[in-house]
């Protein structure tokens, strides 16, 4: 998965964590046993939604980019 995004009018009805199952589901069948991810610091709503499946904060990571031009 690349982008979880829920459009309103479809948030509270299971469709985010029903994904996030999903996610889960297809990463223990492949052998893994975590899920990691990244969320804006300032989407409150993520954090809330995230917190709420159980999900940690992971404070030793850094998030690292590196800009690349087209030649």
């Amino acid at each position: 998965m690349i982008d979880l995004y829920v459009q309103d009018r479809f948030r509270r009805r299971g469709v985010g964590k029903a994904s996030m199952q999903a996610a889960a589901t297809a990463c223990t069948e492949a052998g893994g046993t975590a899920l990691v991810w990244t969320v804006y610091k300032r989407n409150q709503l993520a954090f809330d939604f995230y917190d709420g499946l159980g999900a940690r904060r992971l404070t030793d990571l850094e998030l690292m980019a590196l800009p690349v031009r087209k030649p």
